[in-house]
Formats: C-alpha cells, sequence, structure tokens
C-alpha cells in the first residue's frame, strides 16, 4: 500500500529545531511511505529514498519497491519546488552558477530530510536508525547528510550525487556512519570526477567510504549499478540489529 503523509506542524510540536533550515519551511513536507511486507504497521527498518531532479516520490519509491527484497519501510520525501511532470529540491547545477550558490541550496535541502529523519525516528513502528540514499539530487543531498547529520543514519549510499567543493572541505559535523557511493564515470551532468574528489573527501576521514565506479555510464543508473546498489541496500536493511 502506497501512503502519502504530511510533515505539518508535527516537528513544531516536538521542538524539533536542530537544523538549520527555517522550521516554517520544512512544516508541509510531504512524503511517500511504502512497505515490503504485508502489514503495514510492522516494527521494520526504515529506508529513506530521496528522488532527483524532475523525478516524484511515487515513482522513486516504486523504484525502490522493486529492489528492496527484505522487510522494509521506504520512505520518500517530494521536493519542494515543482519542475516539469515532477519536483525538485534545487534549481538545475547548471543554473547555480558559484559554489557557495549550490552549497546553500543542497544544505536547505538536506536539513529539510533532516528534519523528516528527526520525526520518523520518534515512530514505534520504525526499527533501529535510517538508511538513507538518493539519486541525482537525492545524491547530493545525501552526501551533505553524511556530512551535516551523520548521527541520524546507521548508512548513507548516494547515487550519482556529489558535493560541492566548499561543502567538502568542512569538518563532518558528526561521528562515522558507514558511506558507499555509486557513480558512472561517464557522468557529465553531476560530474564523475566531482563524485570522485567527494568521496576521497570522505575516506581521508572515515574508514569506511566508498566510491563504486561504472566505465561508460552516463548520468543513469546502469543495470550492473542498479544490481550493485540494491545489494548494498538489502545487505544493510537485513542486517539491521
Amino acid at each position: 500500500m502506497v501512503v502519502v503523509r504530511t510533515l505539518a506542524v508535527l516537528a513544531l510540536t516536538l521542538g524539533l529545531t536542530a537544523c538549520r533550515a527555517d522550521p516554517e519551511l520544512v512544516a508541509d513536507l510531504e512524503y511517500v511511505e511504502v512497505v515490503t511486507v504485508a502489514d503495514d504497521e510492522s516494527v521494520l527498518p526504515l529506508l529513506i529514498a530521496i528522488h532527483g531532479l524532475g523525478d516524484r516520490p511515487e515513482s522513486f519509491c516504486a523504484f525502490m519497491q522493486s529492489g528492496v527484497r527484505v522487510p522494509a519501510r521506504i520512505v520518500c520525501p517530494r521536493a519542494p519546488n515543482e519542475y516539469g511532470g515532477g519536483y525538485s529540491w534545487f534549481p538545475p547545477m547548471r543554473s547555480l552558477t558559484s559554489d557557495a550558490g549550490l552549497a546553500r541550496a543542497v544544505e536547505e535541502a538536506g536539513d529539510r530530510v533532516a528534519l523528516l529523519t528527526q520525526v520518523l525516528s520518534r515512530d514505534p513502528r520504525m526499527h533501529g536508525d535510517p538508511v538513507v540514499t538518493g539519486y541525482s539530487q537525492g545524491g547530493m543531498t545525501s552526501y551533505y547528510l553524511a556530512l551535516a547529520h551523520s548521527d541520524l543514519y546507521r548508512a548513507v549510499v548516494p547515487i550519482a550525487g556529489m558535493l560541492p567543493a566548499s561543502l567538502r572541505e568542512r569538518e563532518p559535523a558528526g561521528g562515522e556512519v558507514a558511506l558507499f557511493g555509486f557513480h558512472g564515470k561517464s557522468d557529465e551532468l553531476v560530474p564523475y570526477g566531482e563524485a570522485k574528489r567527494t568521496a576521497a573527501a570522505f575516506a581521508q576521514r572515515w574508514t569506511d567510504a566508498a566510491l563504486a565506479e561504472y566505465d561508460g555510464v552516463g548520468h543513469r543508473m546502469s543495470t550492473e549499478m542498479r544490481r550493485d546498489v540494491f545489494e548494498r541496500l538489502n545487505g544493510l536493511l537485513g542486517s539491521v540489529p
């Protein structure tokens, strides 16, 4: 069953104001929720999956549900801005001409998702710390969550993402979290070189940070990458203590 929920004023009533994002901007964050078992009230590990530019949480949740083979609850937040037939977390990279502008956009997106995570973590149906993943803009947001909110997550799995230089140079705000990135080496939209530098910055500080690279793959998820992403996610979700 697919359920659409809205964060509404719950975050404000719980007093969750630790994130830098203005609570009034995140209080209406909507998300789609699906489960991989018959009983949607079961206590399950949580996967937070962040869609990319122009996508919709309904379709990204369906994609995640197609590959997650272990019992799990999948939550896909809806980006706040309409874009084409879907939504965006921030404008396309080509229109954000400065490193500082891109960094601010990624920060705001990440802080919105971090607040949602704090709210969801108080739900008794959630078992253990969540795993977070995302594609493209969602991958960039995932990297930022590892940088600024690692204490909220068990593992971070960015796909086709990167961080701008000013964020890569920042010291992580929390403790180490398992980080597994995936990126096509022919990606020009979210450049592979930037992803490589992002992964290297984490690897210099953390012991469990890696980037899987795919020859001849552009800004898409190849069959091999899809297989590897779901193998990683199933392993992480299936091993929640």
